[in-house]
């Protein structure tokens, strides 16, 4: 089994009203596929508006892993998964409004645009190019987001659909692909410390085999919005 490591440098910048990891508010990247995010969790303490996450390969200086050059499109053929630089915004509850995508020149690549109400998201628009590729309709178990369904814009066929699971706080530890058909395809597992904050995040196949895998390193005195250091593995069968 063929693994490759890749370090990288993650920063956060944060648009938000009396941000403070003291709050119970927070918003929370990942919340919907097809965005660049549901592969990097990360609970961010605070009344956020909007957040943009950009991603440095790591390099070393003086026995520290420290940001380097930005994580371009070439270097993303070989960690495919590994998301692009993007901005998420929030409506006053936390929930999803808007994902834009783009790459190192800053050109946006594609977005999504979502429907909610209160801390629900009702439909999901899919867009490239100004054009509409997919929407999602979403399924709820009391607060927690349980499935969405994704469509075809053209003759409203299934594409495909995604179901999530949590632990007892709340925590994301699933998310399960299904194809058309209802098989199950690819999945995620998440891992968390005990703030709740994810530390590891590793990616199977429809057959079961490890995909990649990412760990997160914080320090002990890191919060939310400093820079973390994410090792990404993939794991080549």
């Amino acid at each position: 089994m063929k693994r490759t490591d890749l370090i990288l440098v993650t920063v956060l910048a944060v648009i938000a009203i009396g941000c403070s990891k003291k709050t119970k508010d927070y918003v929370l990247t990942g919340q919907l596929y097809y965005t660049p995010s549901p592969g990097y969790i990360e609970k961010i303490y605070g009344k956020v508006k909007e957040i943009k996450i950009t991603n440095y390969l790591a390099k070393e200086e003086n026995g520290k892993f420290v940001k380097g050059n930005e994580f371009t499109a070439e270097d993303r053929k070989t960690f495919n998964n590994m998301e692009p630089t993007f901005r998420e915004e929030y409506n006053p509850t936390g929930i999803i409004l808007k994902s834009v995508s783009y790459d190192q020149k800053s050109k946006v690549t594609s977005y999504c645009l979502a429907e909610s109400s209160g801390k629900r998201i009702n439909k999901v628009m899919y867009y490239s190019a100004d054009t509409v590729n997919a929407y999602g309709k979403t399924t709820y178990n009391e607060n927690f987001l349980e499935e969405v369904k994704y469509f075809n814009p053209k003759n409203d066929t299934l594409y495909m659909s995604v179901k999530y699971e949590y632990d007892q706080n709340g925590n994301r530890t699933k998310l399960q692909t299904y194809d058309y058909k209802g098989e199950p395809g690819a999945y995620t597992l998440y891992k968390y410390n005990d703030k709740g904050l994810i530390v590891q995040c590793k990616s199977f196949d429809k057959s079961g085999k490890p995909a990649y895998q990412s760990d997160i390193t914080r320090s002990a005195k890191a919060i939310d919005l400093q820079p973390i250091l994410r090792r990404l593995e993939r794991i080549a069968g």
